[in-house]
This record gives structure tokens, sequence and C-alpha cells, in this order.
């Protein structure tokens, strides 16, 4: 069931309830008023009875009479009236007798004044009479046919007229629903017109209301992916390019090394040259799969509590091993009660730690790095210094994107990876990285990741 249908149905159905209890209340409220005015208006008639037949002296069988001659014996009041001997004085109808006095019900009406009962579908009512100091009881009894009448003609009515408000609801709340989502199925056209091939349509509203909302929370997704396909191809055009250079570069000097006559030297500088361009392919395919699983969702990677100083000093001995020529100092803040800990995963913090060091002492002309270790309350601060040239001002708001790399690339080869998986990990354990550099004095690399 679409939408529309279900709000239709629903209101409809909240109205049916709510408008049936309605109806159904002054249906009650009727039926209870006509039954107490039914039982005052043969009280009435009873009393008028009594004071005919003691106040007016009119004989008994005179208005028996008047009782027969009357329009529609069967619907008219049968009264009876007894002394407090119950001695019957006066009867409308013996013959007929619809109620039938007992002691038990005389003596009732003696004590109580008055009683009202029903006997099937006819109303009783029985009263005491007070007339020159002696008191009688009489008896009531009347079939409502009139009001029975009208209560049938009530409830017909109710039900006609609760039927045409249902369906003038129904169709009425059909209406306005599918005025109300009018919006939404133009919204999901305009969605459906939008591809891979043309991600730069957005959707527009003009009203403010819930439908704009998703409209702007559909365009700001569509912005994320737009980003995300374009870096995407960026990545994809980089990746091919970073790869064909040393594959091209390792093929030329393996094709140099089989042509005839080459010296035992020139065979072994082709080796050498070969080497240096496997060994760069084989750093660039590293830094693509430590960049891939920095791109996992972060619900995928496994974090843990975890100690900063441990972790750089075994990304210190690390790269030592690989690079023996490698100058790195560890500073920590001498204080006390030096927060360490952090929450995240051991293995992207190792990469992130080792590219920033070893990217230090690349750079710096004593290829040294000098780490210095503090905390600012909130975060631990890790801070990266070299003695390089610097990075020049136009370059550092790009230094982090994938595979650029700056004017001074030539002075130590790279792939143009690390920094950009740097900020890629630093980012999911909800921290920040940032760089300032002065030309020839060097540049800091600072690390901010948040206190467990």
């Amino acid at each position: 069931m679409k939408i529309k249908s279900r709000l239709s149905f629903l209101f409809t159905l909240f109205s049916a309830v709510l408008l049936g209890g309605f109806t159904y209340a002054i249906y009650l409220t009727y039926l209870h008023n006509r039954e107490e005015e039914f039982y005052k208006k043969i009280q009435l008639q009873a009393v008028t009875k009594a004071d005919l037949l003691l106040e007016a002296k009119v004989e008994a069988a005179t208005l028996q009479t008047i009782y027969q001659s009357s329009y529609n014996v069967l619907f008219q009041e049968e009264v009876a009236i007894y002394n407090t001997d119950f001695e019957l004085l006066y009867h409308d109808a013996v013959e007929i007798d619809i109620v039938k006095e007992t002691p038990k019900m005389l003596e009732r009406i003696k004590r109580e004044g008055e009683i009202f009962f029903k006997q099937d579908d006819w109303q009783v009512a029985g009263i005491r009479y007070e007339y020159e100091g002696q008191t009688y009881l009489i008896t009531a009894a009347a079939y409502d046919a009139y009001g029975f009448q009208k209560l049938e003609n009530l409830k017909y009515s109710l039900f006609v007229i609760l039927a045409i408000m249902l369906l003038v609801i129904y169709f009425t709340s059909h209406f306005f629903a599918r005025k109300a989502l009018k919006p939404l199925i133009d919204l999901n056209q305009d969605i459906g017109k939008i591809t891979a091939s043309n991600l730069d349509l957005r959707l527009s509203r003009k009203e403010s209301d819930e439908i704009t909302e998703i409209s702007e929370s559909f365009n700001h997704m569509l912005d994320r992916l737009e980003k995300s396909f374009n870096a995407q191809k960026n990545f994809v055009s980089n990746i091919a390019h970073e790869l064909r250079t040393p594959l091209a570069a390792l093929m030329a000097e393996l094709e140099i090394a089989t042509l005839k006559r080459k010296g035992k030297e020139e065979l072994l500088q082709a080796v050498k040259n070969s080497l240096d361009d496997a060994r760069r392919m084989r750093d660039l395919t590293q830094d693509l799969l430590d960049l891939a699983k920095a791109s996992y969702e972060t619900s995928e990677i496994t974090m843990s509590a975890l100690r900063v100083d441990e972790l750089l000093m075994e990304s210190h001995i690390e790269l030592k091993r690989s690079f023996q020529d490698y100058h790195i100092q560890l500073i920590f803040d001498e204080t006390e009660d030096l927060e360490m800990e952090v929450y995240g995963n051991s293995y992207l913090l190792l990469v992130t730690f080792k590219n920033l060091m070893e990217n230090a002492c690349k750079f710096s002309t004593d290829q040294s790095c000098k780490v210095q270790v503090g905390n600012d309350g909130k975060n631990v601060v890790i801070s990266f210094h070299d003695k390089g040239p610097g990075i020049p001002q136009e370059d550092v708001v790009r230094i982090f994107e994938p595979f650029f790399r700056g004017d001074n690339a030539e002075m130590a080869e790279g792939t143009g990876v690390g920094l950009s998986l740097c900020k890629r990990i630093v980012e999911i354990h909800n921290g920040n990285i940032n760089v300032d550099s002065t030309p020839d004095i060097g540049s800091t690399f600072i690390v901010r990741l948040p206190n467990l």
C-alpha cells in the first residue's frame, strides 16, 4: 500500500472511531432522554386519571368507555388505581392487564413513593397519590411507539450521515495526502535523473519545509559522492602514471642489459638500476595497500587502547633497521602525569609515525628528525621536526593530496602517497594533522590524537 493510500485509510479509520463514538453518544443520550420523558408522561396521565376518578367524580365505567373509544388502545397508557389495602378501585382494561400488580409491588410503591421499571418493551411507573388525606397507589404502563419510531429514524439518519462523512473524509484526505506528497514524488523523479555520469546535478527546492531539508541532505550526499568519484578517478589516473614510470624504467634497463657486448660493470649497473626501480614499485604498492586499509569504514577497523610512547619507540626501531643513517630523537615533556593513551589501531598509527619520521629524515640536511611529545589537556600532541628546505606556501595547501609532490621533490625519492595516508589515518582516529614550515629552516608536522 502506498503512503498516500495508507495515510487516507488511517485518517479515515481514526475519524470513523471518533465520529462513531460521537454518534453513539448522541444515540444513547436521545435514548435516555426519551425514556425519562416517557416516564414523566405516563406519570402525568396516571395523575390525570386519578384526578378524574377521585376529584371530578367521573364514573369508572365512563373512564373505561373513554379508554376503549380512544384511537389505538394498545399504545395508550394502562392505568390501575389501588387503595392502601391493595383493593383495585379502577383499571383501564382488565382484559389486557399488562402489569401484574402484586402486594409486594404495591407495598414498595407505598414505601418509596414512586418506582420505575420496564416490562418487555413497556415502561411502567408506580406512584403514591395523596387525596383528601387518603393514600392511593397508582400504576401506569405504556408502549412508546412514537418515541421508538423516532429512535429508529434517528439511528438510520446517524448511520447514513456517518457513512457520507467517512466517504467525504476518505476522498478529502486522499486528495490532501496526494497534494502533500507531490513534492516528494517530484523529488523522486529528479533523483532518478541523477546518474554516475551527471553527478553535478542537484535537487532544487524553494519552499522551506521538510522536503527541502531532505533535498539539502541529498545534495550534501551528492557533494560527497562527486568528491569521492573525482578523487577515485584522480587516484586511478595517478596510480597508472606512478606505476608506468618505474615499469618503463625497469623494462628499459633490462632491455639494455640484454644487448650484446656489455661489460660486467655495465651489467651490474643495469641490475642495480632495475633493483632501485623494483624497490620504488614495492614502496608504492605498500603505500597504496596502506591507503586502501585507511579507507575502510571506521567500524571495520579494530581499535584498542594504545600508548603513543610505545608506538613511537617501535616506529623508531623499525625505521632504524631499514635506514641506519637516520638520526631520530624522541623528546617527552617532563610532566609526571603526561597522558599517553589513545584509542586506535596500532598498525595504522605505526604507518603514520614511520612515514612522518622517514619524511623528516629524508628532507633534513643531516638526515635527522626530532620528535616531541606532549599533551594539551584533551589531546596527545606529537611534533615531527626536520631541518630541510621547508615547503613553499603555495604547496602547503596541497601537501596532503594523494600523489602531490612539490618543487623540492627531487631532493628525495617518494611515492606522493605518504602524507595523504597519514592525514586519512589521523582523521580515522578523530584527530588532526597540520604543518608549519619556514623556508630554509625546516618543517614541523603536528599530530593531535584525542586522549583515551
